[in-house]
């Protein structure tokens, strides 16, 4: 495979079922020491804040945190199920390419510990077929469902 690679931009190849967690994009360092007047944003400043990028496809497992967290990706009908169990209450910020899916769709409800979550919660881009959504808890079951 040959994928264009320019050199201000990193190529990522990933498999179709994989959750990748990811630290908050402006966590500048991972050192718990520095000067906070800098400006710098430590690991330590957003220890609740989590990034998911998800590739769902068929049902995929992923470890968190030296495996004591989790993230579980199942893919149904005309659906798509995010686990999560996590050992602290975070907020966690999904981007989820639903075109990975064996049978893509268009949602139209996203759900989080069974209740909807409010519009301005979630979006999703038709074009890209990239889902955002903004949800906190420690654990519980994101679903989207289609329209159909």
């Amino acid at each position: 495979v040959t994928v264009p690679a320019p050199l201000d931009e990193l190529p990522l190849l990933v498999r179709a079922g994989a959750v990748l967690p990811l630290l908050p994009a402006d966590v500048d360092t991972l050192a718990d020491y520095g000067d906070p007047a800098l400006g710098l944003v430590a690991l330590r400043d957003r220890p609740r804040d989590l990034v998911l990028l998800a590739f769902p496809r068929g049902e995929s497992e992923a470890r968190l945190f030296s495996g004591r967290e989790r993230v579980r990706s199942i893919e149904g009908d005309e659906s798509w199920e995010l686990a999560v169990d996590a050992r602290r209450r975070r907020t966690f910020d999904l981007q989820a390419s639903l075109a990975t899916l064996v049978q893509p769709f268009v949602p139209c409800t996203v759900e989080w510990r069974g209740k909807a979550l409010a519009s301005e919660a979630w979006s999703y881009d038709a074009e890209r077929g990239l889902l955002r959504a903004r949800f906190t808890g420690r654990r519980g079951r994101l679903l989207v469902r289609g329209c159909g």
